[in-house]
Protein backbone atom coordinates (compact mmCIF):
# COMPACT_ATOMS: atom_id res chain seq x y z
CA UNK A 1 0.00 0.00 0.00
CA UNK A 2 1.25 3.60 -0.51
CA UNK A 3 1.41 5.91 2.05
CA UNK A 4 1.15 9.36 1.77
CA UNK A 5 2.12 10.53 5.35
CA UNK A 6 4.49 8.96 7.50
CA UNK A 7 3.59 10.79 11.22
CA UNK A 8 3.44 14.20 10.19
CA UNK A 9 2.21 16.73 12.64
CA UNK A 10 -0.38 18.11 10.70
CA UNK A 11 -2.81 21.55 11.76
CA UNK A 12 -6.38 21.50 10.59
CA UNK A 13 -6.23 24.41 8.76
CA UNK A 14 -3.62 24.14 6.36
CA UNK A 15 -3.17 22.73 2.77
CA UNK A 16 -1.91 18.93 2.38
CA UNK A 17 -0.73 19.46 -1.36
CA UNK A 18 0.90 16.19 -3.60
CA UNK A 19 2.77 15.66 -6.39
CA UNK A 20 1.85 12.75 -8.07
CA UNK A 21 4.23 11.25 -10.85
CA UNK A 22 3.28 8.09 -13.07
CA UNK A 23 5.43 5.43 -14.25
CA UNK A 24 4.32 6.04 -17.79
CA UNK A 25 5.51 9.13 -19.91
CA UNK A 26 3.07 11.32 -21.36
CA UNK A 27 5.33 14.13 -22.97
CA UNK A 28 2.64 16.42 -24.51
CA UNK A 29 3.22 17.55 -28.60
CA UNK A 30 6.03 20.38 -28.67
CA UNK A 31 3.76 22.54 -30.09
CA UNK A 32 0.57 22.68 -28.57
CA UNK A 33 -2.70 24.42 -29.36
CA UNK A 34 -4.01 26.32 -26.75
CA UNK A 35 -7.60 26.16 -27.96
CA UNK A 36 -9.81 29.07 -26.02
CA UNK A 37 -6.81 29.70 -23.12
CA UNK A 38 -5.20 32.17 -25.70
CA UNK A 39 -7.05 35.27 -26.67
CA UNK A 40 -7.96 35.59 -30.25
CA UNK A 41 -8.35 39.36 -30.38
CA UNK A 42 -11.26 41.58 -32.17
CA UNK A 43 -8.82 42.41 -34.63
CA UNK A 44 -4.97 41.87 -35.85
CA UNK A 45 -3.77 45.21 -33.74
CA UNK A 46 -5.70 44.25 -30.70
CA UNK A 47 -2.83 44.19 -27.97
CA UNK A 48 -4.30 41.44 -26.44
CA UNK A 49 -4.03 38.79 -29.22
CA UNK A 50 -2.29 35.83 -27.91
CA UNK A 51 -1.94 36.53 -24.71
CA UNK A 52 -3.13 33.74 -21.88
CA UNK A 53 -5.08 34.66 -19.56
CA UNK A 54 -5.49 34.06 -15.90
CA UNK A 55 -8.49 34.79 -13.44
CA UNK A 56 -7.81 35.08 -9.86
CA UNK A 57 -9.24 31.77 -8.91
CA UNK A 58 -6.89 30.22 -11.38
CA UNK A 59 -4.45 30.57 -9.47
CA UNK A 60 -5.13 30.64 -6.29
CA UNK A 61 -3.49 27.13 -4.32
CA UNK A 62 -5.01 26.82 -0.83
CA UNK A 63 -6.66 24.10 0.67
CA UNK A 64 -9.70 23.42 -1.09
CA UNK A 65 -11.92 22.67 -2.92
CA UNK A 66 -10.26 18.99 -3.42
CA UNK A 67 -8.78 18.56 -7.01
CA UNK A 68 -6.64 16.96 -9.19
CA UNK A 69 -4.44 19.05 -11.73
CA UNK A 70 -4.13 16.80 -14.53
CA UNK A 71 -3.91 19.30 -17.82
CA UNK A 72 -0.87 21.82 -18.62
CA UNK A 73 -2.94 25.08 -18.08
CA UNK A 74 -3.74 23.33 -14.25
CA UNK A 75 0.39 22.42 -14.04
CA UNK A 76 0.79 26.29 -15.54
CA UNK A 77 -1.33 28.02 -13.09
CA UNK A 78 0.73 26.08 -10.15
CA UNK A 79 3.85 26.83 -11.52
CA UNK A 80 3.06 30.42 -11.85
CA UNK A 81 1.50 30.39 -8.78
CA UNK A 82 5.17 28.90 -7.46
CA UNK A 83 7.70 31.25 -8.81
CA UNK A 84 5.14 33.62 -7.80
CA UNK A 85 7.67 36.90 -8.66
CA UNK A 86 7.96 38.93 -11.75
CA UNK A 87 11.37 37.41 -12.76
CA UNK A 88 9.63 33.88 -12.29
CA UNK A 89 7.24 34.87 -14.53
CA UNK A 90 9.22 35.77 -17.21
CA UNK A 91 11.05 32.56 -17.27
CA UNK A 92 7.93 30.43 -17.59
CA UNK A 93 6.70 32.89 -20.16
CA UNK A 94 10.16 31.52 -22.50
CA UNK A 95 9.02 27.89 -21.60
CA UNK A 96 5.51 29.03 -23.30
CA UNK A 97 6.87 30.78 -25.89
CA UNK A 98 8.88 27.65 -27.22
CA UNK A 99 5.92 25.49 -26.78
CA UNK A 100 2.51 26.95 -27.32
CA UNK A 101 1.61 27.69 -30.55
CA UNK A 102 0.55 31.98 -31.09
CA UNK A 103 1.46 32.56 -27.71
CA UNK A 104 2.69 36.26 -27.14
CA UNK A 105 2.32 36.62 -23.53
CA UNK A 106 0.52 36.23 -20.17
CA UNK A 107 -2.98 38.48 -19.13
CA UNK A 108 -2.65 38.38 -15.08
CA UNK A 109 -5.35 39.76 -12.70
CA UNK A 110 -4.03 42.64 -11.95
CA UNK A 111 -3.83 43.81 -15.73
CA UNK A 112 -7.43 44.58 -15.58
CA UNK A 113 -7.28 45.94 -12.04
CA UNK A 114 -5.06 49.07 -12.63
CA UNK A 115 -5.72 50.61 -9.14
CA UNK A 116 -4.02 47.40 -7.54
CA UNK A 117 -0.77 48.47 -5.65
CA UNK A 118 1.06 44.87 -6.37
CA UNK A 119 1.29 42.43 -9.28
CA UNK A 120 -0.67 39.25 -8.75
CA UNK A 121 1.16 36.55 -10.31
CA UNK A 122 -0.97 33.59 -7.65
CA UNK A 123 -0.68 31.84 -4.77
CA UNK A 124 -0.17 28.59 -2.53
CA UNK A 125 -0.83 27.87 0.96
CA UNK A 126 2.50 28.20 3.58
CA UNK A 127 1.95 24.88 4.01
CA UNK A 128 2.69 23.68 0.96
CA UNK A 129 4.90 26.40 -1.14
CA UNK A 130 7.83 24.60 -1.92
CA UNK A 131 6.27 21.32 -2.70
CA UNK A 132 7.08 22.03 -6.58
CA UNK A 133 10.76 22.92 -6.73
CA UNK A 134 11.61 20.63 -4.32
CA UNK A 135 10.37 17.49 -6.57
CA UNK A 136 11.47 19.00 -9.89
CA UNK A 137 14.92 18.87 -7.94
CA UNK A 138 14.47 15.65 -6.22
CA UNK A 139 13.60 13.87 -9.65
CA UNK A 140 16.01 16.28 -11.86
CA UNK A 141 12.80 16.74 -13.82
CA UNK A 142 12.56 20.59 -15.48
CA UNK A 143 10.14 23.10 -15.08
CA UNK A 144 8.95 22.30 -19.16
CA UNK A 145 9.07 18.80 -19.01
CA UNK A 146 6.86 18.96 -15.69
CA UNK A 147 4.01 21.75 -17.66
CA UNK A 148 3.62 20.01 -20.80
CA UNK A 149 4.01 16.31 -19.41
CA UNK A 150 1.01 14.71 -18.06
CA UNK A 151 3.18 12.09 -16.31
CA UNK A 152 2.67 15.02 -13.38
CA UNK A 153 -0.55 15.38 -11.18
CA UNK A 154 -0.73 18.20 -8.92
CA UNK A 155 -3.38 16.99 -5.63
CA UNK A 156 -5.05 19.51 -3.59
CA UNK A 157 -6.05 19.04 -0.82
CA UNK A 158 -6.35 20.18 3.38
CA UNK A 159 -5.37 18.84 6.49
CA UNK A 160 -9.21 19.12 7.53
CA UNK A 161 -10.36 16.73 4.72
CA UNK A 162 -7.27 14.11 3.26
CA UNK A 163 -9.49 12.85 0.83
CA UNK A 164 -6.65 11.88 -0.96
CA UNK A 165 -5.54 10.10 1.93
CA UNK A 166 -9.04 8.52 2.07
CA UNK A 167 -9.09 7.28 -1.81
CA UNK A 168 -5.57 5.96 -0.95
CA UNK A 169 -6.50 3.84 1.96
CA UNK A 170 -9.65 2.34 0.72
CA UNK A 171 -8.41 1.35 -2.72
CA UNK A 172 -10.38 4.17 -4.76
CA UNK A 173 -6.63 5.19 -6.44
CA UNK A 174 -5.21 3.12 -9.03
CA UNK A 175 -1.56 2.84 -7.62
CA UNK A 176 -0.27 0.06 -10.28
CA UNK A 177 -0.08 3.70 -12.49
CA UNK A 178 2.20 5.65 -10.37
CA UNK A 179 5.65 5.93 -9.65
CA UNK A 180 5.92 8.18 -6.46
CA UNK A 181 3.06 9.94 -4.52
CA UNK A 182 4.72 13.45 -3.05
CA UNK A 183 3.14 14.56 -0.19
CA UNK A 184 3.76 18.52 0.55
CA UNK A 185 4.57 17.55 4.06
CA UNK A 186 7.61 15.17 3.12
CA UNK A 187 9.30 18.73 2.43
CA UNK A 188 7.58 21.01 4.62
CA UNK A 189 9.79 22.28 7.64
CA UNK A 190 7.60 24.34 10.50
CA UNK A 191 9.25 27.38 11.47
CA UNK A 192 9.53 28.69 15.32
CA UNK A 193 7.26 30.59 15.03
CA UNK A 194 4.27 28.08 13.09
CA UNK A 195 5.23 25.48 15.82
CA UNK A 196 4.80 28.69 18.98
CA UNK A 197 1.07 29.64 16.86
CA UNK A 198 -0.14 26.07 17.07
CA UNK A 199 0.60 25.55 20.98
Amino acid sequence: MLQVRRGVFETNSSSSHSIIIKKKDHQLEKMIDPGWHIWDGENENDPRKGLLGFGFHDLDFGRNPFHFLVSWYDRLCYAIATYHTKEGVEGIKKICSRRIKGFRGFRFPHDDWAHEDEDYYGYVDHQSHGLLEHVLEHYHISLEEFIFNDRYVIVIDGDETQYFNVLVEQDLFNKDVVESIEPASKWYRWSEDEENEDA
